[in-house]
């Protein structure tokens, strides 16, 4: 990984390259919000004609083709309702579980203010790259 002054100078001395490549990642990107909407509009009449199941699938064969369309639920916690009832569900029948998430914004305050409790902290935490991303401004 290089520094970010001699990144900036590399970027320079291919300013040509970048920007067509950037314009070109733009016009990627429309298409690919084009071909996304074309396919959703598709999906709903196939949907239409085919039906669904509420959660779970239903299979169609044309002859030609065999296709599966599935039905999901989503579901959330209204947490103040379920804690009033959790003690009443026997622990091992609980159907809610707490996930553990790592609140970045207080790891971060923890490192500038209590440096030695930071690395402390780091040891029970798996940390990974995550994938970069572009935001193209023209």
């Amino acid at each position: 990984m290089s520094t970010y002054p001699e990144a900036v100078q590399h970027i320079e001395q291919q300013r040509e390259e970048v920007d067509q490549l950037l314009q070109t990642r733009l016009e990627l990107v429309a298409q690919k919000r084009q071909v996304t909407a074309n396919l959703d509009e598709l999906d709903k009449k196939l949907i239409a004609i085919i039906g669904y199941e509420q959660e779970g699938s239903r299979t169609y064969d044309t002859g030609a083709f065999k296709v599966t369309t599935q039905g999901k639920l989503n579901r959330s916690v209204d947490e103040v309702k379920y804690a009033a009832i959790e003690q009443q569900i026997p622990e091992h029948l609980r159907p809610v579980r707490t996930k553990q998430v790592v609140d970045l914004k207080l790891l971060r305050a923890l490192e500038l203010a209590q440096p030695e409790l930071y690395r402390y902290v780091c040891g029970a935490l798996i940390t990974k790259p995550a994938k970069t991303s572009i935001k193209v401004q023209g």
